[in-house]
């Protein structure tokens, strides 16, 4: 927005930790950003808000700054009516999907887990609901086989730079769109132990599961000799040559390659973490002699 010539007068931010209501303890946002070295390069009031109470704290501060618009991107509060409303255009937020579907948490998360082939972002006008306020503009894109969850990250924030842009430079022209919210589903968001792996699910399913929450995420796990192993990079193959004789969830190797059987299809497994040692799947299953044992 800078470098666009749009004026930032102030940016409230949350700490990489912060509570929240699901949970009893604080929280990590996965794709942190410290915003605080931006706005002292360029001279802007910068505050932070620890939990959802302190928002409205920020009340003089935000109409003290006399924003026209306030933008809400990479947020997990309620922004509510009254700070809204200090903006001569309200307040837009940016959304990782086509809404409405995928309203709520994780969207970009929860619509590869379900293997979808498409999605995008939303720019919309926030109101009193979840994700439900007029749109403003939308840009798809999408989910290619062999993508994983850090590169649609990128693609969402090459989307939303695009039409937050443009949406800026066409402010009195915008025409907001009313959304359905039928079926009325708001997904939540994802915590660690919700990586665990259902080894009875098929290969593709699990696939789609695994590079779901591969990195920057705390990653997709099941066991493998006792000890927790963390899947980062697998690549799905329906047949492996000669491995008639491998049992359902047996790890083996073919021409130096590590892969695991399971229902309808194999998971070729590249890179992982087994115990607290990151690496090539190989490596380690060789080191570890891990062959031949079973995902538990």
């Amino acid at each position: 927005m800078l470098k666009h010539n749009f004026m930032v007068s102030a940016v409230i931010s949350m700490p990489e930790k912060f509570g929240i209501s699901y949970s009893k303890h604080k929280i990590r946002n996965y794709n942190y950003a410290d915003l605080n070295k931006i706005a002292k390069k360029y001279g802007i009031d910068f505050y932070k808000v620890k939990s959802s109470k302190d928002i409205a704290k920020h009340y003089k501060t935000i109409r003290n700054a006399s924003p026209d618009l306030i933008l809400v991107a990479g947020w997990y509060y309620m922004v509510p009516c009254f700070i809204r409303k200090i903006a001569k255009y309200g307040a837009w937020g940016i959304h990782a999907s086509l809404l409405p579907l995928y309203r709520g948490g994780a969207p970009l998360v929860w619509s590869m887990i379900n293997g979808d082939k498409k999605t995008g972002v939303t720019l919309f006008k926030l109101d009193n609901g979840v994700d439900t306020g007029e749109i403003i503009a939308q840009s798809p894109f999408s989910i290619n086989f062999n993508d994983k969850i850090d590169d649609l990250y990128r693609k969402a924030t090459l989307a939303s730079k695009r039409i937050i842009l443009n949406a800026l430079r066409n402010i009195d022209e915008i025409k907001l769109q009313p959304q359905t919210v039928k079926p009325d589903i708001v997904y939540p968001q994802r915590k660690p132990k919700d990586g665990k792996i259902n080894l009875n699910d098929s290969a593709l399913k699990i696939y789609n599961f695994i590079r779901a929450q591969s990195k920057p995420y705390p990653g997709s796990f099941s066991t493998l000799g006792g000890k927790r192993i963390t899947f980062w990079n697998v690549k799905y193959v329906k047949h492996v040559p000669n491995s008639e004789n491998t049992g359902f969830r047996q790890v083996f190797k073919k021409a130096n390659k590590g892969f695991v059987r399971l229902r309808y299809g194999f998971l070729e497994i590249l890179y992982c973490r087994y115990g607290s040692e990151d690496g090539g799947f190989h490596n380690i299953a060789s080191k570890k002699n891990l062959w031949g044992k079973y995902l538990g």
